[in-house]
């Protein structure tokens, strides 16, 4: 069986790889929360 390396990443480089899916979470979130919002402003009370 082979024998498992770990390789070193740096922090840059971590962060430059999970840069898109940061901004889509953040995408998402923020189009699920105007949805919420403008579901709620638009909601008749009567």
């Amino acid at each position: 069986m082979p024998q498992f390396t770990a390789s070193r990443q740096s922090v840059a480089e971590v962060i430059q790889a999970s840069l898109v899916d940061f901004g889509l979470l953040a995408m998402f979130t923020l189009l699920a929360f105007s949805g919420a919002f403008l579901a709620f402003v638009r909601y008749d009370i009567r």
